[in-house]
């Protein structure tokens, strides 16, 4: 989506928005795909933040729910 210059009216149109006007600002950028499987926990974070329905702002930490998702992958590691 923030390859195109049309105009967005998902949910997540704002921030294509945003992207543009930065890009305009900008002289060398790229984009690339990251298959969910390779970036599982933003998923899942981002999965547990519309099931609330709530804004999350990871400035400077990460969230209980992350922390807690690492804990559980951690265990599973070690189990193996």
């Amino acid at each position: 989506k923030c390859k195109t210059q049309t105009n967005d009216k998902s949910r997540v149109g704002a921030y294509i928005r945003d992207i543009h006007q930065l890009l305009i600002r900008t002289k060398r950028y790229y984009f690339e795909h990251i298959p969910r499987e390779a970036n599982n926990l933003a998923h899942m974070l981002a999965k547990e933040a519309l099931k609330k329905n709530e804004e999350v702002y990871l400035i400077g930490r990460v969230s209980k729910y992350a922390e807690l998702l690492k804990e559980e992958e951690q265990m599973g590691e070690q189990r193996r």
